[in-house]
């Protein structure tokens, strides 16, 4: 857990996959505390996780714990190189602006020049990414209509197939005299692990 912190506290925030990325941990440091002091900001602590993804939240040990500063009204400003570093997931990016915005916390990103939540630029921003993840939204809910729509035609497809052999095999069982033969010869294909992979590819 983090240790006992003051009040009204300039937080920066630093996340890396790997020690492997161009975006390093050493780097964002350097970068943080460069724009910090050219904008006069006095850094109070560096909240660093390390090890993992973006696209997840819940599992960053130090992003939750300064979020749990955030709700106790501790935090003033957090500042962090990039937008991918806080969060990769639209959902939980919007979700954690609606916290700093209900805890007057503000959100400095220096790669996409958000200076402040409360400037044009950064209301512009929010107003954005409320709209990008409703076109989100709506593009998985296509996605998701056109493949149960695709999983309706394959299964018509393959019922019109299963229904003309059907009639081929009574057609020709017909004329040789042996349509329960050939019925129970191709049940046992279409019942057979062999037709069923088949099928499935």
């Amino acid at each position: 857990m983090f240790q006992q912190q003051g009040d009204n506290m300039n937080i920066c925030y630093l996340r890396t996959s790997t020690d492997k990325q161009e975006n390093g941990l050493e780097s964002q440091r350097e970068m943080l505390s460069s724009y910090c002091k050219i904008h006069g900001i006095e850094i109070d602590d560096y909240f660093i996780d390390f090890g993992f993804s973006g696209k997840e939240t819940s599992k960053r040990q130090k992003y939750n714990d300064l979020m749990d500063l955030v709700k106790g009204g501790k935090i003033t400003t957090i500042i962090t190189t990039s937008l991918s570093r806080w969060s990769r997931n639209t959902l939980d990016l919007l979700n954690s602006i609606d916290v700093l915005k209900k805890h007057d916390t503000d959100l400095v990103v220096i790669k996409e020049n958000i200076p402040s939540l409360k400037t044009p630029m950064g209301m512009f921003f929010v107003e954005i990414l409320g709209s990008v993840y409703s076109l989100e939204r709506r593009l998985i809910s296509e996605r998701t209509k056109w493949l149960l729509i695709g999983m309706t035609l394959e299964i018509i497809f393959w019922g019109l197939v299963i229904e003309h052999i059907l009639i081929l095999i009574m057609i020709l069982g017909g004329l040789l005299g042996h349509t329960v033969i050939y019925l129970d010869i191709f049940m046992n294909m279409v019942w057979s692990d062999s037709c069923l992979s088949w099928a499935c590819i």
